[in-house]
């Protein structure tokens, strides 16, 4: 589904396969206004995934645009 409210903020969610199929998405970081700060956080958790293989197994780490209408 395609939203057309405006972009108010960036968050950072690591997407976890489920046994069943589906997925899990937990958000793993404060809000950002600036998506340049999204990155940097996101690239700190892709460095400790590397860093701690057993723990990350299967996670990805993805940048989620937060909408809304004021």
């Amino acid at each position: 589904m395609t939203s057309t409210a405006p972009i108010i903020g960036y968050i950072v969610v690591s997407k976890r396969s489920r046994g069943d199929g589906g997925f899990d998405y937990i958000d793993v970081s404060p809000f950002f206004s600036v998506r340049e700060r999204a990155e940097s956080n996101r690239d700190w958790w892709l460095a400790k995934a590397e860093k701690h293989p057993g723990r990350y197994r299967d996670t990805e780490f993805i940048i989620a645009e937060v909408r809304g209408n004021a």
